[in-house]
C-alpha cells in the first residue's frame, strides 16, 4: 500500500539541525486522517522488517538484525510518540479516538513480532558477537530483554495469556482507578469516618476492609496504614481519597476544552480557567469556583468517559 500524499510527509525522516530525522513533525499538514493512515503503514513497515530479520538465511550481524531492527521500527516509533502527545494534550475528540484504535493494535504488533520465530535467537547471538562496540553490545542485550519480557521463546498458549494481561494493563496509566490505589482509599476513607474520639485499632479497619471488598491477596495496597502520613498528619489535609476527586475535576476541565472549537487551544476556554479558579483564589469556596468553569456540578462519570470505562 503506497503512502497517499497526505500520509507521506509524515513516514519520512523529521527535518532537524543534525540531520538526522528526529526534528518537529510537519504539523502543517497533520489531519487525522493522515495521521491514521501513515500508522497503518509504519504497522505493517514494521512488521514486513521483523519478518525478514526473523526469517533471513544469513548469519546474524549487528548490522543485519539489530540495526535493521531499530531502523524499521522508526517510522512507527516517530508516529505512536506523536499520537501518544497529542492525545495527551486532549487535541480533539478524533484523535482521542484513534488513540484508543491504536493503542491495543500497537500492543498485539509489539507481542506479534516478540513471537516471530528465531528473532530472539538471532539477536541473543550478536550480543555475544566480539566484535562489538560497548554501544553495539548494549543496544543488543536491551532488545534481547525487551523481547524476553514481551514473551519471546514462550509457548502459544503462554502468548495469548501475556497478550491478555497487556489488554487488561491499558488502564493501569489511570492511577485513580488502579485497585492498588481504590484500596488504600477507602481504608482511608472508612478511618475518617470512624474519627469521632474513639479508640481506633487502624490495622484491623484496614484488614477488614479489604476482606469486605475481597481484594486479592496478590493485590498490595499502594500504602499501607502504618505508611499512610496523608491520613493522621494534621499537616496534611487532605486524605488519600481526595486525589480520586480531584481526578474527576481535572476530567471535567479538560472535557471543556475537548468540546471547545479549537480543543486544547481555545482561547474562551484558556481565558475563562485562569479567571473563574486561579486569579479568583480563596474568594470564593473551591466548589463553587469550578462550578463557575464548567456552569454545572461535577460528575464522576466524566473520569469514566474520559478513559472509556
Amino acid at each position: 500500500m503506497a503512502a497517499g500524499t497526505e500520509a507521506a510527509p509524515l513516514l519520512e525522516p523529521w527535518p532537524d539541525a543534525a540531520g538526522i530525522g528526529i526534528g518537529l513533525p510537519p504539523f502543517d499538514r497533520l489531519e487525522t486522517p493522515s495521521l491514521e493512515e501513515a500508522l497503518e503503514l509504519a504497522i505493517d513497515g514494521r512488521r514486513e522488517a521483523a519478518v525478514a530479520i526473523a526469517t533471513d538465511p544469513r548469519p546474524a550481524t549487528f548490522e543485519n538484525t539489530v540495526e535493521a531492527l531499530e531502523v524499521g521500527a522508526m517510522p512507527l516509533a516517530r508516529l505512536e510518540n506523536l499520537l501518544r502527545h497529542l492525545a495527551s494534550t486532549g487535541s480533539g475528540e478524533e484523535l482521542q479516538a484513534l488513540h484508543e484504535r491504536m493503542t491495543p493494535r500497537l500492543a498485539a504488533l509489539e507481542d506479534e513480532i516478540a513471537g516471530q520465530r528465531n528473532l530472539l535467537e538471532r539477536i541473543g547471538a550478536v550480543a555475544k558477537q566480539e566484535c562489538l562496540t560497548a554501544e553495539q553490545r548494549r543496544l543488543a542485550e536491551v532488545l534481547r530483554d525487551r523481547l524476553r519480557l514481551q514473551g519471546a521463546g514462550l509457548e502459544p498458549e503462554v502468548r495469548e495469556l501475556v497478550a491478555s494481561l497487556d489488554e487488561a494493563l491499558r488502564y493501569d496509566r489511570i492511577f485513580s482507578l488502579t485497585l492498588e490505589y481504590l484500596a488504600t482509599a477507602i481504608v482511608d476513607l472508612r478511618l475518617h469516618q470512624l474519627a469521632d474520639g474513639r479508640a481506633i485499632d487502624a490495622m484491623a479497619v484496614e484488614e477488614e476492609v479489604l476482606s469486605e471488598l475481597g481484594v486479592p491477596a496478590a493485590v498490595e495496597p499502594l500504602l499501607r496504614v502504618p505508611h499512610a502520613m496523608h491520613t493522621f498528619s494534621e499537616a496534611y489535609l487532605a486524605a488519600i481519597y481526595s486525589y480520586l476527586w480531584a481526578d474527576v475535576l481535572a476530567a471535567q476541565a479538560a472535557g471543556e476544552f475537548e468540546r471547545a472549537p479549537r480543543g486544547l487551544w481555545d482561547t474562551r476556554v484558556a481565558d475563562r480557567y485562569p479567571a473563574t479558579t486561579l486569579e479568583a483564589g480563596s474568594t470564593a469556596p473551591a466548589a463553587e469556583l469550578f462550578r463557575a468553569l464548567i456552569d454545572r456540578e461535577p460528575s464522576p462519570s466524566a473520569l469514566l468517559d474520559r478513559f472509556g470505562l
